[in-house]
């Protein structure tokens, strides 16, 4: 299923200024016949149209240019560029070739050092091997996300869907992962209403699928941190910038 992306005036404001810089970029590195940061302007463009509702555009258009990716960076490419294309794959509902990307992605991120945006990469894969029915490569990389993000001390997620970070977030605190990862990150994407209401499904959700005797002990376990999160919203976002 594709997503029916929606977006404020503000939203769209911010997508006409980038338009106006990735082209007046685009200009300068056309005149320089600089390849890679060509190529780094082409996928932040596929990632605005997907943000414009050109979802089905946006996807072919990845496919195509995640082939070009090696030719155009050579050895050392920004694997970066892996993870937003992965993500405009998997935002337009092609899930299994957004997981397949990143199979590949995470792999040569923990070959090369990659920390925050390895946690960014393994948790939406993490999301996407849950569409894709895959649970045992969803639990492997829901532990190695969290844990990776616990110990880079993260309070933000780099291209990290909302969608995506709400459901690996219920996952870690449903089986007891890193849960104060999750509680310092979860204010730095969702805002103090939206924690709230978070909180609020995600008890639901285990009611659903355990009972409500299991849904009352999860928020005796993990309801606590969770309630404390909408409080270190309005702290966090005074804090300034998020980390890395």
């Amino acid at each position: 299923m594709r997503r029916n992306w929606r977006y404020s005036s503000r939203g769209r404001d911010v997508l006409d200024e980038a338009a106006i810089y990735i082209a007046q970029a685009r200009a300068a590195f056309h005149e320089l016949g600089a390849l890679a940061p060509l190529a780094s302007l082409q996928a932040i463009e596929l990632y605005c149209m997907l943000r414009r509702g050109q979802a089905a555009r946006a996807a072919a258009a990845a496919s195509a240019f995640v082939r070009r990716l090696d030719e155009v960076e050579g050895a050392a490419p920004d694997l970066r560029l892996r993870l937003l294309l992965a993500v405009v794959l998997g935002e337009a509902g092609e899930h299994q070739q957004a997981l397949d990307l990143l199979k590949t992605t995470v792999q040569q991120m923990q070959h090369r050092g990659y920390r925050v945006f390895l946690a960014s990469a393994c948790l939406y894969g993490a999301y996407l091997a849950g569409r894709c029915n895959n649970a045992a490569l969803r639990d492997a990389w829901l532990r190695t996300g969290w844990a990776v993000a616990e110990e880079e001390r993260c309070r933000f997620l780099p291209m990290l869907p909302v969608e995506a970070l709400k459901d690996v977030a219920v996952a870690a605190l449903r089986a007891g992962i890193k849960a104060e990862a999750v509680g310092r990150i979860l204010p730095r994407h969702l805002d103090e209403e939206a924690v709230e209401m978070f909180q609020d499904v995600s008890e639901r959700s285990i009611a659903r699928s355990a009972g409500a005797g299991s849904a009352v002990a999860w928020r005796c376990r993990c309801g606590g941190r969770l309630s404390g999160i909408a409080h270190l919203a309005q702290g966090s976002q005074r804090d300034g910038a998020p980390d890395r």
